[in-house]
């Protein structure tokens, strides 16, 4: 019996061994003829997002990626790892590495100055990009299904902020997030006396320092005759000449500067002065559908539409009901004074306004602050999402882009010290005992046996 019982284990191991080797080489051959993927990742961060992919469908011929980088088989794997979350959606994606330093004349054709550089190819177009992450490439895609820039010409000459200034007070990231996008933001001097560009997509006025002259501003109002699209950001006080231009849209702006009293909002948002508007609540527009947090607005005025306009208006932004418009000297302590002008909320921050004119709709977009886009606020909460979709929407190309970064809470591992002592007792000492004790029991139960 014991020969017996010895020769069934013997094959009924061998029978197990066999049906293993069987499903791992059956599931070999099948690996090699399908791929799947799953990604678990909190909020698949590991998977491209719907923008990007529908971004690769618009593409009908094969697109070309040529990694300039050098000879490392790590970085190579790496970068094909990358690619490949584009080709699961795209096959036709062609990946080629290229060595700068040993194919000089390929990399001086490309402009490659130095390692590290990606170029999307497609038709007769290229782009570059600097990164391997997805907002990156996804607006390099963009730009390349574009067959010619977007332009925004901002106003200058006026002491107005730059688009080219990277201090606080300036206009840079906001220009930076516009090319990445594939629209360029020129300045343009009104002083001197001639039209704007014929290729003006969005004309950008801002808070001017100093006056504008009455030529300037008629040529602006004959750029809005012709149907030109317009974003105004104008903060109060002083307009030096362009309140002339309220009279052709239709607004006024109230006077004073808003101010909000809530306490509560105050502390959650961590705002230090109660003319740092938060906005928490936005009209029903498509500038504002997507946007689900809060907009700050450090100095903004608020803007009502005069009673014969002939604008279709839409309120964008709305400050709380504890705000008002304060004609006072600001502090950081306020109360609201009716008697002395002052207003009391909640105010419209910000309008679109739209009209029929030649057969075309014309886009105009008034926000009563200018500072909430400059580069001491534009990471505030949606400030640069506000600011990505107002030109959107005002250029007509309402495929922009609008990629979020995706959070990742699941890489920290947050708990209490109580919980981490019992965490690592029961890592250290009770499962491995529950091994040693399972072990030690198999162990005599067999010795019994025999």
């Amino acid at each position: 019996m014991r020969l017996r019982d010895h020769l069934m284990n013997r094959l009924s191991n061998l029978v197990f061994i066999l049906a293993l080797s069987l499903v791992l080489g059956m599931t070999a051959w099948l690996s090699t003829r399908h791929n799947q993927v799953w990604d678990w990742t909190f909020n698949n961060r590991n998977s491209l997002a719907s923008e990007t992919i529908a971004l690769l469908t618009q593409f009908e011929g094969p697109l070309r990626m040529v990694a300039f980088v050098e000879d490392n088989p790590a970085l190579h794997e790496k970068i094909r790892v990358v690619v490949d979350r584009y080709r699961r959606h795209k096959p036709d994606i062609n990946l080629r590495f290229v060595n700068p330093d040993l194919e000089p004349e390929l990399a001086m054709a490309e402009d490659v100055r130095q390692a590290g550089v990606l170029i999307l190819g497609y038709e007769e177009r290229r782009e570059r990009v600097q990164s391997l992450d997805e907002a990156g490439i996804a607006y390099a895609l963009q730009r390349l299904l574009r067959d010619q820039d977007l332009w925004v010409i901002m106003t200058e000459g006026h002491g107005e902020a730059s688009p080219f200034d990277t201090e606080n007070g300036g206009l840079s990231q906001w220009r930076e997030a516009l090319n990445q996008a594939g629209i360029q933001m020129q300045p343009f001097d009104t002083r001197r006396g001639i039209p704007l560009p014929h290729n003006t997509n969005l004309l950008a006025i801002t808070t001017p320092q100093a006056d504008w002259q009455p030529a300037e501003v008629e040529t602006v109002r004959k750029y809005l005759e012709n149907g030109g699209n317009l974003i105004w950001l104008q903060d109060p006080g002083a307009m030096h000449g362009l309140e002339a231009l309220k009279p052709a849209l239709g607004i006024e702006f109230i006077p004073g500067t808003l101010v909000d009293g809530n306490e509560k909002i105050q502390e959650m948002l961590r705002i230090r002065h109660p003319a740092i508007i938060p906005v928490l609540e936005y009209g029903q527009h498509e500038v504002s559908q997507d946007i689900n947090t809060q907009t700050l607005f450090p100095l903004a005025q608020a803007i009502q539409v005069v009673e014969d306009s002939n604008w279709k208006a839409t309120p964008l932004l709305r400050s709380l009901e504890q705000s008002w418009s304060n004609t006072g000297p600001l502090s950081e302590t306020l109360s609201f004074t009716p008697d002395q002008g002052d207003v009391a909320g909640p105010l419209v921050i910000g309008l679109a306004l739209t009209r029929e004119l030649n057969g075309q709709e014309q886009r105009i977009a008034v926000i009563g602050d200018s500072q909430f886009a400059s580069n001491g606020y534009i990471g505030y909460g949606a400030n640069r999402l506000l600011l990505g979709n107002l030109v959107s929407w005002l250029t007509a190309d309402e495929g922009l882009l609008k990629l979020s970064p995706r959070s990742a809470p699941d890489t920290q591992l947050d708990m209490s010290q109580n919980k981490a002592v019992v965490l690592a007792i029961g890592l250290l000492l009770v499962f491995p005992g529950i091994i040693l004790l399972s072990g030690l029991l198999i162990w005599y139960r067999r010795r019994r046996r025999r």
